[in-house]
């Protein structure tokens, strides 16, 4: 199966969280299996997980009965997914919220790859803009790049003012 993960996992590190959030969910579903085989009764609740576990967990679950042996493939699944995952660095020159965030994966994964990790990063020097590293290519859409490649024009423009 395929994993489809949820829009709110964006880049690299949201998926590593995801992986450490699985790996103690299955932490608690082994221990309570054993609990359920030793006493009748369950005295512990089920801790909170996030959104995009829950989500996960439930299209998972569709799929496939939850086990243990299927939370370990999941994990699997998901740690080869974060390896082969085609990765982009967007650096803006503020710190985007998470609507554009969002908005700017969900055009990537439609445009480029549906697996595609975004990795967002924020450098206020470039003025405005956008710089992308996508594989082996940079591609600077940033004001600070557009002003040094007119300098002479900015010169000219501020000696007469």
């Amino acid at each position: 199966m395929k994993v489809k993960l949820n829009d709110q996992i964006i880049s690299s590190d949201d998926l590593r969280q995801l992986i450490e959030e699985l790996k103690n969910y299955i932490k608690w579903f082994n221990h309570e299996a054993i609990r359920k085989r030793v006493s009748k009764t369950s005295n512990i609740t089920k801790p909170e997980f996030s959104d995009q576990l829950n989500d996960l967990l439930s299209s998972w679950h569709d799929k496939k009965e939850i086990s243990s042996s299927t939370l370990d493939e999941l994990i699997d699944e998901l740690s080869n997914y974060l390896e082969k995952a085609p990765k982009m660095s967007i650096t803006l020159a503020a710190l985007p919220t998470t609507k554009i965030k969002i908005d700017l994966t969900q055009w990537c994964r439609k445009t480029l790859s549906p697996e595609m990790l975004i990795d967002f990063k924020y450098n206020r020097t470039i003025l405005g803009g956008m710089v992308i590293n996508y594989k082996s290519h940079i591609y600077d859409l940033s004001y600070r790049r557009k002003l040094l490649a007119s300098r002479d024009k900015v010169i000219g423009a501020l000696s007469n003012v």
